[in-house]
């Protein structure tokens, strides 16, 4: 059901940087069921690791799990109100207070955040020219558009059982119902505020809301699954094809290592690049590819090195696109043949 809503497909098969947020975010919520179903605090430590982990993968719209606490109090009632507010306390501190340290002590960290909030939050609420769309509400019907799919296949089953499932045992999947959809819908509300918004970036709050449909669900589907009978051939051959369904998709998942899925001229051409300069330095690039967020992922993913517009006599190497900057480059570099066929290296003389 989770893979079914809004672009989780298109974002799992073009490997974008928020589906590792959403393990992060999804975890984070797992460590305090933990923690209200064991009473242990020591818990909540391992849910502010994964946000910690989530807000440096893409950003701070991963701190709506902040929230969690609150709505489990309001909608689950599994803790009261000072727990729900003492343990909100704790994940935030222990959420800010590692990732500040690790701001003011650690170098890269500080040059990514530093990054993040100049180029691209605080970019994308004032530049005009960042703006994708005219509404800021856009994000909330991308997210219900979203959805969408998820409650039709939901619906589906209630009316497949609806003469045997009382009213009574609805109502009971509704509290779990309420707190993941305002989980999910607390980590769609904050993007508003920019007028950047893609529907990719709210990805992680779809296990949520499949998590809510699927509790809601829980008493049709224990009514269906006591009509099955589990020694019947039909539902052997169902169960062999669900098998051979999991063996496929795995199957077919290994096969993809390896296998460039998108900008395959600019990956491959990372490859070569990368093979012959070396990991972990820095390499000037023409100002015009300064904002190629994609490009400087990829070179950080596979090789460790940080993508600079800056003139720095030290640099040894100059990534060029097309016919960018000739004048510096004739002047200053030569020409490296790596057969590439958009990013073409030089070095300097």
């Amino acid at each position: 059901m989770w893979i079914i809503a809004g672009q989780v497909f298109w974002a799992v098969s073009n490997n974008m940087l928020e589906n590792t947020m959403m393990i992060f975010t999804t975890l984070a919520v797992w460590f305090y069921f933990l923690r209200l179903r064991s009473g242990s605090r020591l818990l909540l430590a391992l849910a502010s690791v994964s946000l910690i982990l989530a807000l440096f993968t893409k950003g701070v719209f991963c701190l709506y799990i902040w929230g969690v606490p609150f709505f489990d109090w309001l909608f689950r009632r599994r803790s009261d109100f000072h727990t729900a507010v003492v343990d909100t306390l704790i994940i935030v501190l222990a959420t800010v207070i590692p990732a500040v340290l690790l701001y003011y002590f650690a170098e890269p960290v500080r040059l990514n955040v530093d990054g993040y909030f100049q180029e691209q939050l605080i970019i994308s609420l004032e530049s005009e020219l960042e703006h994708t769309v005219s509404n800021r509400f856009h994000i909330l019907i991308s997210f219900f558009k979203g959805i969408l799919p998820q409650i039709v296949i939901g619906v589906a089953p209630i009316l497949i059982s609806r003469s045997k499932i009382s009213v009574k045992d609805l109502r009971t999947g509704i509290p779990s119902f309420l707190f993941f959809f305002f989980v999910a819908l607390g980590g769609v509300l904050p993007i508003i505020i920019s007028l950047k918004q893609r529907s990719f970036y709210i990805i992680t709050v779809y296990p949520f809301f499949a998590l809510g449909v699927s509790h809601y669900l829980l008493p049709v589907v224990n009514e269906l699954m006591g009509r099955v009978n589990f020694k019947s051939r039909g539902f052997l051959f169902f169960r062999a094809f669900t098998w051979l369904t999991i063996f496929a998709g795995v199957a077919i998942s290994f096969a993809q290592v390896g296998r460039i899925g998108r900008n395959e001229s600019k990956v491959s051409d990372a490859y070569k690049i990368i093979e012959y300069t070396g990991r972990d330095l820095s390499i000037r690039v023409c100002s015009s590819m300064e904002e190629d967020w994609s490009l400087h992922g990829y070179y950080a993913r596979y090789g460790h090195i940080g993508l600079t517009t800056n003139n720095d006599t030290s640099l040894v190497y100059y990534i060029q696109e097309g016919n960018c900057m000739p004048e510096i480059i004739s002047q200053h570099y030569e020409f490296i043949d790596l057969d590439t066929k958009d990013f073409f290296l030089y070095r300097r003389k």
